[in-house]
């Protein structure tokens, strides 16, 4: 591989690390927006790097699955430090908890390869959206009439 070759991928990694801290500077007074914001660009930027670089698969296969998992664990933990109200936390949860059921759509499709984290993550995304309906129904559908103007 040549030296110039190598100039493009030292330019699109500095494109995409300068992305990714400018939408966590614009999106930083809400953390949860800022952490569904950098899970979308950061998947999307995967993806584009394994299309571009000879595909492998490991952006759907670990990258997606694995961040979304990140999401969805840090989501009440800075809830818990941040002592945020239920209402402000709860949409994030239930969009980190769907997000998560995609992973088992690309394994269904068989565009996932290795299939484990997919089906992890999945499985965990699909427990916790059973939870929230199942022991915040109330709450959790008051959110989703006030976020989605229903």
């Amino acid at each position: 591989m040549s030296c110039r070759n190598w100039f493009w991928f030292a330019g699109a990694g500095c494109a995409c690390a300068w992305l990714v801290v400018m939408v966590a500077y614009y999106k930083r007074r809400n953390i949860l927006k800022n952490e569904m914001w950098q899970l979308l660009l950061i998947s999307a930027i995967a993806i584009l790097w394994d299309r571009f670089t000879g595909w492998k698969g490991w952006s759907v296969d670990f990258v997606i699955p694995f961040g979304i998992l990140a999401v969805q664990f840090s989501v009440p933990v800075i809830a818990k430090i941040n002592r945020l109200e239920r209402e402000e936390y709860l949409f994030y949860l239930v969009q980190a908890g769907i997000a998560g059921l995609i992973p088992m759509i690309l394994v269904w499709t068989g565009i996932v390869q290795f299939a484990v984290p997919s089906v992890i993550c999945a499985g965990i995304s699909f427990l916790t959206l059973a939870a929230l309906f199942i022991f915040c129904k109330k709450d959790t559908m008051r959110e989703f009439h006030k976020k989605l103007r229903m």
